[in-house]
């Protein structure tokens, strides 16, 4: 059984040692979730981009618009949300390279 201990301005929860461990919470950072019968306290999954493939999997069909891209496919870039750009028949990217390298570009 363990109760509310003050620590500074705040409260804690001191956990015996036994639950630490068959947890498998020792030096984990941790995760609150209030429900409705208490308080559940989980280690913070920490895994990197965790999910995404699943969520992607559920959404890309629901976008027409979304397309995916090989890396390094060569296809003409849109540039219709660049409207200052929109006249101009170079390429966004190379004169935006030039101007960043001081080179004129009218």
């Amino acid at each position: 059984m363990t109760s509310l201990v003050n620590i500074g301005n705040s409260q804690g929860i001191m956990l015996p040692k036994a639950i630490i461990e068959k947890a498998h919470l020792k030096n984990k950072e941790l995760e609150f979730e209030v429900l409705d019968i208490g308080l559940l306290v989980k280690p913070v999954s920490k895994q990197a981009r965790a999910g995404w493939a699943e969520n992607i999997a559920k959404v890309l069909p629901l976008n027409e618009k979304a397309k995916i891209k090989p890396i390094g496919s060569h296809e003409q870039k849109d540039t219709s949300l660049f409207g200052l750009w929109n006249d101009r028949t170079e390429d966004v990217d190379v004169m935006v390279r030039d101007m960043r390298k001081g080179r004129k570009f009218f």
